[in-house]
């Protein structure tokens, strides 16, 4: 019983550390993804300002 205990242990955590992995990756790809979108926003703001 307590070899199936530890074996459902490690499977879990087997699990949590493969979800953690994927949502680091698509964090990772959303803020890569994301970062031109950004710079592009606040280069954009500066010239606004300076017109009104």
């Amino acid at each position: 019983m307590i070899e199936y205990q530890t074996f459902q242990q490690q499977a879990h955590e087997l699990v949590a550390r493969a979800e953690h992995e994927r949502l680091v990756r698509e964090a990772k790809e959303a803020r890569r993804l994301r970062r031109r979108p950004v710079a592009a926003r606040f280069q954009r703001r500066p010239v606004r300002q300076t017109e009104c």
